[in-house]
Formats: structure tokens, sequence, C-alpha cells
């Protein structure tokens, strides 16, 4: 059995504009609470897409939160997936 790590979920630092650090500021428990359930569900071994991150989480930004857990060290890995050899999407996992 793999033991998590200890991560102190937080979100990035910086936004480039006004607006958006005010978006960050308003919903910054929120995006740390999205950036644990993030990684607590690719700890367990699922591999997550923008869709279903957001129909089966409720997770509205996926690669943003990818994000803010790579830059605090987390082993986050991502691939592009083909369906029917047309449609790409890109699935996140930790390996």
């Amino acid at each position: 059995m793999t033991v998590q790590p200890e991560i102190p979920f937080v979100i990035h630092e910086h936004e480039n504009n006004h607006e958006s650090r005010k978006h960050k500021e308003e919903n910054k428990a929120k995006f740390t609470r999205e950036c644990e359930k993030v990684y607590r569900i690719l700890h367990s071994g699922v591999r997550l897409t923008v869709y279903d991150a957001l129909v089966k989480y409720n997770i509205s930004s996926l690669p943003r939160r990818c994000l803010d857990l790579k830059q605090q060290g987390v082993n986050i890995q991502s691939e592009w997936v083909t369906i029917n050899g047309k449609r790409k999407y890109k699935e996140y996992y930790i390996s």
C-alpha cells in the first residue's frame, strides 16, 4: 500500500491581471479544496480528463489544479489520447 505524502495544498501565487487576482483571492478556499481532491483522485490511480473532472467530481479547472500540484512537487503526468483516430483529449495521472 502506498502512503500518501502530506502536502500543504496551496494554489499558485501570481495572476497576470487585476481581475484574475481578484477572482483567485475570492475563490482561494475552493481552489485549495480542488487541489486536494485532484491529488487524492490521481493518487488512487484514476486517470482524469477535464470532462471527467468537471462532470464526475465538480472540479472546474483541472489543468490549473494539476499545475498547482506540480509546482508543489507532485509528479503529475499527462498524455494525449486519440479516439477513432480523430478526437484528442488529455489525461492526467500520477505514475
